[in-house]
């Protein structure tokens, strides 16, 4: 009995951490100017599809392209849908719908980038790593050093597209 009671609890503790987590980011995403529905779509989606690896075509020999044939012992690339492709095509749609220009952008993005170049390492069979709160809080600080007025917008872009420079 004191067993199932213990699983309730932590279970118990991971809804609230998750409804927690997804109140904080929905507003996040409602100061970016989203509905709450389309915050809400936004992040399923994002999880959902964090799952789903792309493989990037390799270049065996440059004289002929092959797809998808990863030789033995080599690591395949891979760009994950949910984690890169659907934050960095929102990041193109904040920048062209709000209010920072090219340079606080790249500004921003270089300032991110370096952050995450220093502080990311390689995991063997996992990936790229870096410590959790390094790049919010690196692409909020640059974000409200560059341009005040823009911050929230330009926080989310630095914070996507450095981090996908600079540790991936």
């Amino acid at each position: 009995m004191p067993f199932f009671r213990l699983v309730l609890l932590f279970s118990l503790l991971l809804l609230l951490t998750l409804f927690v987590q997804f109140v904080a980011v929905s507003a996040a995403f409602q100061k970016l100017g989203l509905s709450p529905g389309s915050a809400y779509t936004l992040m399923l989606t994002a999880l959902v599809d964090s799952v789903v690896n792309l493989p990037l075509p390799r270049l065996r020999n440059p004289s002929r392209f092959t797809a998808w044939q990863p030789d033995a012992g080599q690591p395949v690339i891979a760009v994950n849908l949910g984690g890169a492709l659907i934050p960095a095509a929102f990041s193109l749609f904040l920048w062209r719908h709000s209010a920072p220009g090219w340079q606080p952008v790249a500004l921003s993005v270089a300032v991110v980038s370096t952050v995450a170049g220093l502080f990311s390492r390689p995991i063997a069979g996992l990936g790229i790593a870096m410590p959790i709160l390094l790049a919010p809080l690196s692409a909020e600080l640059a974000a409200n050093w560059i341009a005040p007025g823009q911050s929230a917008a330009l926080a989310y872009i630095s914070g996507t597209i450095g981090v996908l420079v600079g540790a991936d």
